[in-house]
């Protein structure tokens, strides 16, 4: 059965190191496991760029991949699952919790800790640290009923 786990943290607080390192660490098959990220929208011919004015639609793309993973045939043969995005607000979480809740499939909550001027220094979407801050003074509580959230500290990760 599919294993989710979806990653919560501001910009430059390691979620897709620490994605990449699930993967690596999990004892799964890597090519029986999938990342989906709004950031995967702004990846062409393997680079990535930014723009801001996109977020949205990235959103709305990342959404609809975690969708047709978890409502398709790929069940049968995903091991892992991992949605990285910052999902600082609980209606950013809740549709995808709702849609897990609704096939059955459990699922873990990973929230990423880090020093903010350390996340300033390695988000590589150049938002500015007063907007980390107010990101990370922003994070909503996950309800009792979602689990436990599982708190990883990034400090002196090296990340990207």
């Amino acid at each position: 059965m599919m294993k989710i786990i979806f990653l919560r943290g501001v910009p430059g607080s390691g979620k897709s190191t620490y994605a990449e390192k699930l993967i690596c660490d999990s004892g799964f098959k890597k090519n029986w496991c999938r990342v989906v990220s709004a950031d995967n929208f702004f990846i062409s011919n393997g680079e990535y760029k930014f723009k801001p004015e996109l977020l949205g639609d990235a959103h709305k793309a990342c959404f609809r991949a975690f969708h047709d993973y978890v409502m398709g045939d790929d069940t049968d043969y995903l091991d892992l699952l991992i949605v990285d995005n910052t999902n600082v607000k609980l209606w950013e979480l809740s549709p995808y919790v709702a849609v897990a809740n609704m096939v059955g499939l459990g699922f873990e909550i990973h929230r990423m800790e880090c020093k903010l001027k350390e996340c300033a220094k390695r988000n590589i979407h150049g938002v500015p640290s007063g907007k980390i801050e107010s990101m990370h003074s922003m994070m909503d509580k996950i309800p009792y009923h979602w689990g436990k959230e599982i708190v990883i500290n990034t400090e002196g990760e090296n990340v990207e």
